[in-house]
C-alpha cells in the first residue's frame, strides 16, 4: 500500500515537473517570441581575498571565456535601453556584464581581462568615499569610460533607499548622478538600488532624475515588461564554476525565477 502511495506520489512529481517545462517553453516561444530576457550579470570583486563577493581574477577569466564560447556578447546598458525604446530586440547572444561598488581592482584587475577576452562593462559608482581606500580613484573612472565602460551611480553613500525621507533620495540618486557626470566627462544614464531596496517612491525618484533605467539585485532575466527601472540581474558569486554548464545553469535558474513571478504576480 505505501509503495503503491510512494509511486503514485513520484509519477505525479514528475508530469508536474514535464507540463512546467512545457508550459515555460510555450511561454518562452509561443506568448513571448521577441522577449526573452537578457541576461544582465552582476560581479563586485575581482580579487584573490576570500570576501563572500570577490572572484578571483583566473575564474574570471574563465567565466568570459566560458561565456565567449557559448556565444555570447556584451552590450551596454544604454544600447539595451535604446533598442527596447525603438521596439526591438538586441541579438541573440547578448548580455550585460555589471560591477557593483566600483572597487580599484574593476579597472587594475577586471579591465584588462574584459579587453582581452573582448567584452565591454558598467561600473556602478558609489560617490561619498570616505574613510574608503579600496575604491576607484576618480582618474580611473575617467580611464574606464576612456575604454568603453558605461558608467552608473550607486548613490551618494550607499544608503537604503526606501528608509529615507524624500530629501534624502533626491540627493542620493540625482545629486550622486551630477557629481559621478562632472568628475568622469560624461553621460551618467543607469542606478544601481543599493542593496537591492526598492519600492513605488525610489523608482519615481530614479525616473524624476534623469536616469534612463535601473537595476535591482533580484534573480531573473531583465525583460522590458518588469519595466524599465526595475530590472533584474543574476548575481555572479565564487562558488559558480567557470564552466559552460554552469553558466548555463545559473541562467536557466534566472530564466525560471521570471516564469514563476510572471505565473505568481506577487
Amino acid at each position: 500500500m505505501m509503495k503503491s502511495i510512494i509511486k503514485k506520489f513520484g509519477i505525479g512529481i514528475i508530469l508536474f515537473c514535464l507540463m512546467g517545462s512545457i508550459l515555460f517553453s510555450y511561454w518562452r516561444i509561443m506568448i513571448f517570441p521577441k522577449s526573452h530576457g537578457v541576461p544582465i550579470l552582476c560581479y563586485h570583486k575581482i580579487s584573490t581575498d576570500q570576501e563572500a563577493m570577490s572572484i578571483s581574477p583566473e575564474r574570471f577569466r574563465e567565466q568570459l571565456d566560458a561565456l565567449r564560447k557559448m556565444g555570447y556578447h556584451s552590450i551596454s546598458l544604454k544600447e539595451l535601453g535604446d533598442l527596447w525604446a525603438q521596439g526591438k530586440d538586441p541579438l541573440p547572444g547578448s548580455l550585460v556584464i555589471t560591477f557593483d561598488d566600483g572597487y580599484e581592482n574593476n579597472y587594475s584587475v577586471a579591465q584588462p581581462i574584459l579587453k582581452e577576452e573582448g567584452f565591454s562593462a558598467t561600473v556602478f559608482i558609489i560617490v561619498d568615499r570616505k574613510f574608503r581606500t579600496d575604491l576607484l580613484e576618480w582618474s580611473e573612472i575617467t580611464e574606464l569610460r576612456q575604454e568603453g565602460w558605461e558608467i552608473g551611480s550607486h548613490s551618494w553613500s550607499h544608503v537604503d533607499l526606501t528608509i529615507r525621507p524624500d530629501y534624502h533620495g533626491e540627493v542620493e540618486i540625482k545629486k550622486s548622478r551630477l557629481e559621478i557626470a562632472k568628475r568622469s566627462g560624461g553621460e551618467v544614464g543607469w542606478f544601481a538600488y543599493p542593496y537591492g531596496a526598492l519600492n513605488e517612491k525610489t523608482e519615481k525618484w530614479v525616473e524624476k532624475s534623469g536616469y534612463q533605467g535601473a537595476v535591482t539585485t533580484r534573480t531573473g532575466m531583465a525583460d522590458k515588461m518588469d519595466g524599465i527601472y526595475r530590472l533584474d540581474r543574476i548575481s555572479i558569486t565564487p562558488n559558480i564554476l567557470p564552466t559552460a554548464f554552469s553558466l548555463k545553469l545559473r541562467i536557466f535558474k534566472a530564466e525560471v525565477a521570471e516564469f514563476f513571478r510572471w505565473i505568481l504576480p506577487s
